[in-house]
């Protein structure tokens, strides 16, 4: 994980009461023909070894790291002794098949999501492809835009159907935690990355 999360989430405490959710980033399982119903559990336990980890490196600023089942039952009363506290994203599905999509469509949606990736947002062209010509950065978007745009997304697609149906949910907003203070300006209501509507 960054280490720039490791040093901005603490300066967000006072301001912030957060629910952090790991996910299995770069240490996902690959998909070798496998049913999404066989991957889930394999991703969740790496998300949650991260979560491990995030809460142990956070835990001077009494942030605790919660499993899935002790969350669903007490995370107000855990949420009101800690300002923070640290989960993995994946739902506990595990052989439930979901149709159409590599990814779990009830993956946690709360309130207000900010995605941390290590590309400042969401831009025209893939900026990690090999020669991509002149990326650029799309700093507001639709989930009908993007769900017609052809280039590759930081985020699972699944996220734009998610996002157009939620009750609760009008916007995420993607911001690259590489960029020192990135992380602590959206917290703040700041535009930095890309903000993504739902239509």
């Amino acid at each position: 994980m960054p280490s720039s999360l490791v040093d901005e989430l603490p300066r967000a405490l006072p301001e912030h009461r957060m629910l952090v959710l790991t996910r299995a980033g770069i240490r996902a399982p690959p998909r070798p023909g496998l049913p999404p119903g066989a991957l889930v559990p394999m991703a969740a336990s790496e998300a949650g070894q991260h979560g491990h980890i995030l809460a142990a490196l956070l835990s001077n600023g009494g942030v605790a790291h919660l499993e899935r089942p002790t969350l669903a039952n007490s995370l107000a009363v855990r949420a009101a002794a800690s300002r923070t506290v640290v989960d993995r994203a994946h739902p506990p599905c595990y052989r439930h098949e979901f149709p159409a999509s590599g990814a779990s469509p009830t993956r946690s949606v709360p309130a207000k999501l900010t995605p941390v990736e290590d590309v400042d947002g969401v831009y025209t062209v893939d900026p990690h492809a090999p020669g991509a010509s002149r990326p650029k950065l799309v700093p507001l978007a639709t989930t009908a835009d993007l769900a017609a745009a052809p280039s590759t997304l930081p985020f699972d697609r699944t996220l734009l159907d998610m996002l157009t149906t939620a009750r609760n949910l009008r916007q995420v907003q993607i911001v690259n935690d590489l960029v020192s203070g990135n992380l602590l300006h959206a917290l703040r209501g700041e535009h930095v990355g890309t903000i993504v509507r739902a239509t």
